[in-house]
């Protein structure tokens, strides 16, 4: 059968905040978040993202927490308040962020309405109501942001302690935080290292999907399109981006240097980034497509197209954009077997 050309509504790091841009988007088929759904995981920061969320038209919102999103990981919630950790005298802790398991309740009963928040790692296949077949990898967990600390944020581990077992075939991965290498470098004034996790990029170069999504590092807001190298897909050793990826056959679409201007630009180039930047901006969003519609082109696995999609940005100097735009992404996916249900009812299928 025919595959299915589907539109994705990406975004992440959204902080608490609105998002105008992307309640004006339309013909969306799924909307995905990728974490830090809050700056301090705090109730009405729930509340207000979950307001975005419903007010966003498509039939399917799927989402991930981040680290921020402390208080949907039970014990970095019991480890803030033992350590005293929170903003808030102790007796309004229970006022400013819940309960335990308030949080994941409130966002547990939005799934009527067509939100899924996928807090366990896992395969996840969503029936979409453009008949299509939607299979997810999905998994909140990053590296450690504050490992001499003793007490850092939601769903984190130590460097290069986490497997991420993706157990089958997806179309789409979900990850709150970057792999190694992939727009994963932070603001070079502060830490030029990669932050990426090695770890989750070997897991992904193995399982090659169409699309993996991912926010954290506000500061690598863009997307690369990666070709795989074939002879490299059962190798034993860790995959990397160095012996894992064809270089030259691999591209960045779009990156913040193509958007702000420079110091170093000439005059042309900076009146061209302007202009592109106001564009995007109109539309509401950037746009990248994989989708042929059963045209051919790249095999299945040939490569995959990595998008960071943090919302929220950085100011340095009045240059940087203190909000990024959202993604539009279109890929082809497998047409559901006629008759099956659709509308988004997702189960998870594997860990």
């Amino acid at each position: 059968m025919d595959p299915v050309k589907t539109r994705f509504l990406i975004i992440s790091d959204t902080h608490g905040k609105d998002v105008p841009l992307a309640r004006t988007i339309r013909e969306i088929d799924v909307v995905i978040h990728c974490g830090d759904l809050t700056e301090e995981s705090r109730l009405d920061e729930y509340k207000a993202s979950l307001k975005l969320l419903t007010a966003i038209k498509a039939p399917l919102k799927i989402v991930i927490p981040g680290n921020h999103d402390f208080t949907l990981d039970t014990l970095a919630y019991i480890k803030k308040i033992a350590a005293k950790a929170l903003p808030v005298d102790l007796p309004r802790v229970k006022e400013v962020y819940g309960v335990f398991g308030e949080a994941k309740r409130m966002l547990k009963a939005k799934e009527a309405e067509g939100i899924f928040v996928l807090q366990d790692e896992g395969v996840y296949e969503f029936p979409l109501a453009n008949h299509a077949l939607l299979t997810v990898f999905a998994s909140p967990y990053t590296p450690s942001s504050q490992p001499l600390r003793g007490v850092g944020g939601g769903f984190e581990y130590p460097a290069r302690q986490h497997e991420f077992a993706i157990s089958r075939p997806v179309d789409v991965a979900i990850t709150h935080g970057p792999p190694h290498g992939v727009l994963d470098a932070p603001d070079a004034n502060a830490d030029p290292a990669p932050s990426g996790c090695p770890e989750l990029f070997d897991a992904i170069a193995r399982a090659r999907p169409k699309l993996h999504c991912f926010g954290r590092v506000h500061e690598q807001w863009g997307a690369e399109l990666v070709t795989w190298r074939e002879e490299r897909r059962g190798a034993q050793e860790e995959l990397t981006r160095d012996n894992a990826v064809d270089g030259e056959l691999s591209a960045v679409v779009k990156s913040l240097a193509d958007m702000r201007i420079s110091v170093a630009d000439l005059k042309d180039e900076g009146q061209g980034k302007v202009r592109e930047r106001k564009r995007c901006e109109r539309r509401g969003y950037v746009l990248a497509s994989l989708a042929r519609g059963g045209e051919g082109g790249e095999r299945d696995g040939a490569q995959t197209l990595f998008v960071n999609a943090a919302i929220e940005g950085r100011t340095s100097g009045g240059r940087d954009m203190p909000r990024h735009l959202p993604w539009v992404v279109e890929i082809d996916l497998p047409r559901r077997i006629p008759g099956e249900r659709g509308g988004g009812l997702g189960r998870r299928i594997g860990g």
